[in-house]
């Protein structure tokens, strides 16, 4: 393996989207059960999680402000959605 931090960012981002792949749909065996779930590959500008991207490029600060303000309202639905699973689990 060789290390990749003497590279462009954005070099590095093409090496991490190549090398990264979904898991299979029916989960990755662990031990005796099968653990399931999803990964996502955080690269800027890349949709995941119900096409919702979590990084951006920003080059201006309005492009930031606009990260800013999208992460808060993310986090926002995330946590009145978890209030909502914990309430009906009671």
């Amino acid at each position: 393996m060789q290390s990749v931090i003497d590279r462009p960012l954005l070099e590095r981002l093409d090496l991490l989207k190549a090398a990264i792949q979904p898991p299979p749909a029916e989960g990755i065996p662990v031990g005796r059960g099968t653990v399931q779930g999803r990964l996502a590959k955080l690269v800027p500008n890349e949709f995941v999680l119900d096409h919702t991207t979590c990084s951006k490029i920003c080059h201006t600060m309005e492009d930031i402000q606009a990260a800013f303000d999208e992460a808060i309202r993310v986090q926002v639905i995330m946590a009145e959605a978890a209030k909502h699973l914990h309430a009906s689990a009671c």
